[in-house]
């Protein structure tokens, strides 16, 4: 799954039960670059709005970033590009 977006990112999420959720995005060189969610989700579909900052509040530049969504035992990865 490939998006392409401008400053916010909305990320779909989908909660298969209600459960402990992580949403985080990571660099093209797999570090840590902010962690949205963690914690726990009511099951359903949620929109993470990413506003393009990393956990100290400094804005990202244009790139390739990855978020890793995990909701109990299942992990997705999605790659988004970020163009300013």
């Amino acid at each position: 799954c490939r998006e392409r977006v401008n400053n916010p990112a909305q990320i779909p999420v989908e909660a298969p039960a209600a459960e402990k959720e992580a949403v985080r995005i990571y660099n093209s060189t797999g570090e840590l670059v902010k962690t949205l969610v963690d914690g726990n989700m009511s099951a359903g579909f949620h929109q993470v709005t990413w506003d393009a900052t990393d956990n100290s509040g400094n804005e990202i530049s244009s790139g390739i970033y990855f978020c890793k969504i995990t909701a109990g035992m299942h992990t997705q990865m999605k790659k988004i590009i970020f163009s300013k």
